[in-house]
């Protein structure tokens, strides 16, 4: 499976972009495939960074910081959804 790089993605207009979507969500020859990440049409493998648990918690914390506020976790008893509030540390 091919990696694909994200200058590619960004030269691909929307049209091209939103094909491969309605190819797999379209296609007979598709039904009943979950999970599996799609690229020009075929399966491919997503970037070491899309798979990176260390990467998701940055999003994570990058995402929280520009929608709503964090409600207080202890007050209601509930833990962090990642451990580490440090985008430095691995998890």
């Amino acid at each position: 499976m091919e990696t694909k790089e994200p200058k590619a993605v960004l030269r691909s207009g929307s049209l091209q972009a939103a094909a491969t979507t309605c190819y797999v969500a379209t296609h007979p020859r598709l039904a009943g495939v979950s999970g599996k990440y799609f690229a020009d049409c075929n399966e491919a493998s997503p970037s070491s960074s899309a798979s990176s648990p260390h990467e998701a918690a940055r999003l994570w914390r990058a995402s929280e910081s520009v929608t709503a506020p964090r409600p207080d976790r202890t007050r209601f008893g509930l833990e962090p959804a990642f451990p580490s509030d440090s985008p430095d540390e691995e998890m």
